[in-house]
Order: C-alpha cells, then sequence, then structure tokens
C-alpha cells in the first residue's frame, strides 16, 4: 500500500501503519518521507513515524529535516515532540537553536545554562 500509485492511498497506509506502531515498518516509511513526490504523503509517513517513536524512527525523522517543503519540515518536528526519548528532545533543542538562512546556517551550540557564546556560522 505504501507503494500504490495512488497518493491518497499511500497516505492512509502510513497513516494506519503509525496507529499500529509496528517497527519493522520504519525503514519503509523512511523511505517514503525521503522520496514521495507529494508533500502530504511525506508529512504523513513523518507523523507515523512520530507516533512509532523507536530510535529507528527518530534517526530517520532527523535525516529528513532539511526537506524542500515548509509543511513536512514542520510535520517532522511534530513528530519529534511526540517522541519521548533523549534523542528526540536533543534534535528538537539543536533546531530551537538553529537560524536558518539561505545558502548559510547560523547555530548557537551553547548548553543550557552555559554563560560562553559559540555561535558559529557555516556557508
Amino acid at each position: 500500500m505504501l507503494y500504490n500509485t495512488s497518493s491518497h492511498t499511500r497516505s492512509v497506509a502510513a497513516r494506519t501503519l503509525g496507529h499500529i506502531g509496528m517497527e519493522e515498518v520504519v525503514p519503509m516509511l523512511a523511505q517514503v518521507l525521503r522520496d514521495d513526490e507529494y508533500a502530504y504523503v511525506r508529512c504523513d509517513a513523518a507523523l507515523a513515524l512520530g507516533e512509532i517513536g523507536s530510535h529507528d524512527a527518530v534517526f530517520y525523522l532527523s535525516q529528513a529535516i532539511k526537506d524542500r517543503d515548509r509543511s513536512v519540515r514542520n510535520a517532522i518536528l511534530r513528530a519529534l515532540a511526540q517522541v519521548n526519548s533523549p534523542e528526540a528532545q536533543e534534535i528538537l533543542n539543536n533546531i530551537k537553536h538553529t537560524v536558518s538562512i539561505p545558502n548559510y546556517s547560523v547555530s548557537n551550540l551553547r548548553d543550557f545554562g552555559d554563560e560562553s557564546d559559540f555561535t558559529t556560522i557555516q556557508g
């Protein structure tokens, strides 16, 4: 169903697999998140990975965080927020301290409570 020619069917399949919560489907959902041509299908795959919440699901979500579509990026953030793991929280904290400028990335790398300034700019 995840590879059906109908984007609607792929979307429903992703949501259903997320509700079921089977970790075995994480690689397939990750492939949909990475490769599907429709943003709404990628959004549903991201949210399904968040519902599953495994270590691998968090890894694949983190790999897709720079998706070309804003709605997919937002779905990934919602999915990561749904996962109650230190890895997901670390990714969200890193994103919170990063500002995107076209062709550049500005990051404030300090830890909470650290008074030093480690802002970096990469181009």
